[in-house]
């Protein structure tokens, strides 16, 4: 008797550990003439065509991370560039029409066996939602207002490939998939509330620092001449630490990776564990951000813990001077530069702090916005966020993101991100200075 024929599992990085469809994932890719189809995910997942389309694109941006094989990657973007011609019938004219078909014969399925499909998946569901459904809904009589949308989106969240906090109960604006949800669920009033909330307070640029930004974005990407603007600049200022702390801050960190990229061996291009990495990068980062602000925050680094977090080990707490029981941010590495720097690493370290910032902001005094912040550290990138309140649900939003630059040219990136960057540096200082009040 002939011997079956094999099949190759894939190796797919990132994907939650209860991800609901990763068995599909394995089955489509065994079909060699369309790997990922659309209306085979579609027959599967089940569901309206919005919330399925929203779960299709997500899967499809996690396939084509990096982290994959480059074989899975080459799957993903074929199929993404075939779904995104779902609506064009002239680019596309075959699929569109099986699109627009299928919807159409899905649609005009018997009432009976549409509802019968959605018992059964409401079935496997109560169980999960009926005691948070409860909470929520003593929560939202309180508030005097709904948010059963928002419970909605939080719910569909936890299936996505690309879920990071949704298992946490918390809404994650980072995620594209999860604002497009709110905005197609919610209504304009409500989303604009949120998109409005996400947002830092304003933060306006000194003069003097503005011109060194535009001084270094013109200059040719070479070592010489951006030196040659930082030098432009701040020779003919008398600098003073506190007002022209952007200044200082532009031209120390600019100068510093300068000085790596210079440097006979780069640190920043060779393998480095996570403490070693963390010296020149995030660590020399947040002091520089903060030298400013020392007598309002000081910076407790490495395997502290803050007593509102139990005994939690953090790599980095920023503390208000003279009252170790108030902090509003935390840092965290997740591994080195080439070294343990794995997905699943990322992913334990951003579920072990917003597990913990939940926690704080329900510590924050009434009048104190419900704002909580942390930097992250994962494999030469890193990112600056927050976590917040709207009603009675989380909401997590990254402010800013950077890699830290090994090159010329990623030191002109890198300065385009520092206006945002020193927005959240603001918002972290000025909320510390309200428990003064």
């Amino acid at each position: 008797m002939p011997k079956a024929p094999s099949t190759s599992t894939f190796r797919i990085s990132g994907l939650p550990k209860n991800y609901p469809f990763t068995s599909w994932i394995q089955e489509s890719l065994q079909n060699a003439s369309e790997p990922l189809s659309y209306f085979s995910f579609a027959n599967h997942f089940n569901n309206t065509e919005q919330v399925t389309n929203s779960h299709y694109r997500d899967l499809l941006a996690s396939l084509s991370s990096q982290d994959q094989t480059k074989k899975l990657i080459g799957c993903a973007q074929k199929a993404k560039t075939k779904f995104d011609k779902r609506n064009k019938s002239i680019d596309n004219p075959g699929f569109a029409q099986e699109y627009q078909k299928y919807w159409k014969e899905r649609n005009k399925r018997p009432a009976h066996e549409v509802v019968s499909e959605r018992q059964q998946e409401t079935i496997i569901r109560l169980n999960d939602l009926a005691c948070q459904q409860i909470e929520n809904t003593a929560q939202e009589i309180h508030n005097g207002g709904s948010s059963s949308s928002v419970t909605n989106v939080l719910h569909h969240s936890k299936q996505l490939s690309s879920d990071k906090v949704g298992h946490l109960d918390i809404l994650d604006l980072s995620s594209e998939t999860v604002t497009d949800m709110l905005h197609d669920e919610l209504s304009r009033s409500e989303f604009d509330i949120i998109m409005q909330n996400r947002t830092l307070p304003p933060y306006t640029l000194s003069a003097p620092a503005q011109n060194m930004l535009i001084k270094i974005e013109n200059a040719q990407p070479e070592s010489g001449c951006i030196r040659a603007a930082l030098y432009e600049v701040a020779a003919h200022l008398g600098f003073k630490l506190v007002i022209h702390h952007d200044l200082g801050f532009i031209e120390k960190t600019v100068r510093h990776f300068m000085d790596l990229i210079d440097s006979p061996r780069n640190p920043l291009c060779q393998p480095a564990k996570e403490r070693t990495a963390a010296i020149n990068t995030i660590i020399f980062i947040v002091n520089e951000l903060f030298i400013s602000n020392n007598d309002i925050l000081e910076l407790d680094w490495i395997e502290n813990e803050y007593c509102q977090t139990s005994r939690a080990k953090w790599d980095g707490v920023l503390i208000k001077v003279d009252n170790k029981t108030v902090s509003v941010a935390l840092v965290e590495f997740s591994g080195g530069s080439q070294f343990n720097a794995t997905s699943k690493k990322e992913v334990s370290d951003i579920n072990k702090l917003y597990e913990n910032l939940k926690v704080m902001i329900e510590n924050i005094p009434e009048s104190i916005p419900s704002k909580v912040y942390c930097v992250r550290y994962y494999d030469n990138n890193i990112y600056f966020e927050h976590l917040f309140k709207h009603q009675n649900k989380h909401i997590r939003h990254i402010d800013c993101s950077f890699r830290c630059p090994t090159t010329i040219r990623l030191i002109k990136s890198f300065i385009k991100e520092i206006p945002k960057l020193l927005q959240w540096k603001d918002a972290v200082v000025n909320q510390t200075l309200e428990y003064d009040e």
